[in-house]
């Protein structure tokens, strides 16, 4: 009865990856055990029974430093982004002082252990495995060849051989590890632009400060094991930091659009503005309004709502450049703004971004179980701090007011703003009261 183990194999979801997405997880996934064959054949490792103590005592301070940071929670994995934790100290401390095989079992032990539930899938985890074994092994091999020995040899060297060994160890595990892992996100994710791939500043921050504790881990054991749990609370602490960064960023973004919030776009929006006063350059504000949206949640629902509203999102981010602050201020009214963009400029690329979201009929299915189309149009209003000045809620009353006009005038239009008189100020109808507030303190 082979055919069940066969149909079982068949039925993972690695196979509903893109083929050479599939082709590269399985290839890597596989390496490691490649590896450690060639190891055993060649013979290049001793061991001892020291070694078992070694990795039993590291693992356990990877356990203990990952787990007293859970009950706060573990970060996020986002489709597309390089995940972010601080495995690697302790991963890359076992490749420093114990043969490559323990590397590989480390990996393979402790990576699924210790971001449980995160990871996905099991070809998910499986590949992260691999890629930290695959990348600990980097690191172990280097730091083998510039110690002129087993990794023993390495601790023991001195002044700028212990440094070089260490660092030229420290980016090869880094080195292998990225290469690794933005592949795959590109395979997998094939529309995930690259520099999104390779992880952002914070990321390379904490691949660095992971490696760097690794590397005062690894020194503190070669002094006495007993120094290595001195790394324990700031791994526990800095774990803890990093959800930090996505409490910030999950307060920044707004959840059904994956735009900037309304506070977080005017805090964007002033700083444009302030940079373009003291450059002496003109900026631009779009604001936007989807037009007759209360029919539409009436219509199909607010499930279906929310579709439109993300598809719109999409749309206007890929009709304007990426230096370009888009933010949805609230139920169905966006905001743009323009750095260095005149007022004919500004209402271009207004006119452009109407038509494509007016190009759009949604195939959608309403709460009822109805089929049908969604049509979407929405009506803009440009203003520029040529004419209504570099006070962030005039620059705001302007373009509301030609929102305004846009919408008394039939809709799915653009009307332009012009200079704030004292009835726009009173008159705002269309962007948040908070808001403007907030514009007129920062202002």
């Amino acid at each position: 009865m082979l055919w069940r183990p066969v149909a079982a194999v068949r039925a993972w979801a690695l196979w509903r990856l893109p083929r050479a997405a599939a082709a590269y997880v399985a290839t890597v996934t596989v390496l490691p055990a490649l590896a450690l064959l060639a190891v055993v054949w060649t013979g290049g490792d001793r061991y001892r029974l020291a070694d078992l103590w070694t990795v039993l005592v590291l693992s356990g301070c990877a356990v203990v430093s990952i787990e007293g940071a859970r009950r706060v929670g573990m970060p996020t994995l986002v489709d597309g982004r390089p995940y972010k934790d601080l495995v690697s100290v302790w991963l890359f401390a076992i490749a420093l002082v114990l043969p490559a095989p323990y590397v590989v079992a480390a990996s393979a032990v402790l990576l699924p252990l210790l971001v449980r539930g995160v990871l996905g899938p099991p070809w998910r985890r499986a590949f992260n495995a691999a890629g930290f074994a695959l990348a600990g092994l980097a690191a172990h091999w280097v730091a083998v060849e510039v110690a002129g020995g087993p990794p023993p040899a390495a601790l023991g060297a001195g002044g700028l051989r212990l440094v070089g060994a260490l660092v030229l160890a420290g980016l090869g595990y880094e080195l292998v590890n990225v290469v690794l892992v933005t592949l795959a996100i590109r395979l997998v994710e094939p529309d995930t632009p690259l520099r999104v791939a390779l992880g952002d500043a914070s990321t390379l921050i904490t691949d660095v400060t992971a490696l760097t504790l690794g590397m005062l881990a690894t020194v503190a054991w070669a002094v006495t094991p007993a120094l290595a749990l001195a790394a324990v609370p700031p791994v526990v602490l800095l774990q803890r930091a990093l959800i930090h960064d996505e409490l910030r960023e999950a307060a920044q973004t707004d959840g059904k659009t994956g735009l900037a919030t309304a506070a977080h776009w005017l805090v964007l929006a002033q700083r444009c503005v302030e940079r373009g006063h003291r450059a002496g350059t003109s900026c631009g504000v779009l604001l936007l309004d989807i037009d007759h949206f209360k029919e539409v949640n009436d219509t199909w629902g607010h499930l279906v709502g929310d579709e439109v509203l993300a598809e719109v999102a999409r749309t206007l981010r890929g009709g304007v450049r990426p230096v370009d602050v888009v933010g949805r201020l609230g139920g169905e009214e966006f905001a743009v703004l323009l750095p260095d963009t005149g007022v004919v400029e500004a209402a271009a690329v207004a006119e452009r971004v109407r038509v494509l979201i007016a190009g759009h009929a949604l195939q959608v299915v309403g709460a009822g179980g109805q089929q049908g189309q969604a049509q979407v149009s929405v009506s803009v209003g440009v203003a520029s701090t040529a004419d209504a000045g570099y006070v962030i809620s005039d620059l705001l009353a302007s373009a509301d007011a030609a929102l305004y006009r846009a919408k008394a005038g039939g809709r799915d239009r653009v009307e332009v703003g012009g200079p704030v008189d004292a009835t726009e100020r009173l008159w705002l109808s269309h962007v948040p009261a908070g808001l403007l507030a907030a514009g007129r303190r920062v202002g």
